[in-house]
């Protein structure tokens, strides 16, 4: 992953509050908390958390269309794209999923080769949800 440290700074900036992000990514309140108010240097800032802060710069971004995957209900990951074909593709030569076949041998793997539009991918993604693992789609009205 790339640390953009401007969007860092821009992040730790912001109106985010160390309790929001604390929600979403896995760095603690009171560490994010410490670099908005000066007490710890951003630039000495850890490489998991400034990975964790990328997660959450990728999911505030404007974006046509999020690719967000969730673990225990902490970001896991967050793509954005701009079209359909770029997540279709996407979807077809990343392998988010042969985990499953771990636990689940006899399960087939999601196809997305006949996905015609986000709300197919997004129901065979919903196919895919489990109490600690989900993924899901997200466009952004404003695109589309």
């Amino acid at each position: 992953m790339i640390i953009d440290t401007l969007k860092v700074y821009q992040l730790i900036a912001s109106d985010m509050t160390g309790y929001r992000v604390n929600q979403l990514v896995n760095v603690s309140k009171t560490s994010y908390n410490d670099y908005k108010s000066y007490k710890k240097s951003i630039d000495n800032m850890t490489l998991k958390t400034a990975g964790e802060l990328m997660k959450l710069i990728a999911y505030v971004a404007s974006s046509p269309i999020k690719l967000i995957a969730w673990e225990e209900g902490k970001l896991q990951s967050v793509e954005n794209f701009n079209t359909f074909n770029e997540l279709k593709s996407h979807l077809l030569t990343t392998d988010y999923f042969s985990w499953i076949n771990d636990n689940e041998p006899n399960k087939p793997l999601p196809d997305f080769d006949n996905a015609k539009s986000v709300e197919d991918v997004q129901s065979i993604l919903d196919d895919y949800n489990y109490s600690w693992w989900s993924m899901e789609v997200v466009t952004d009205e404003k695109f589309n």
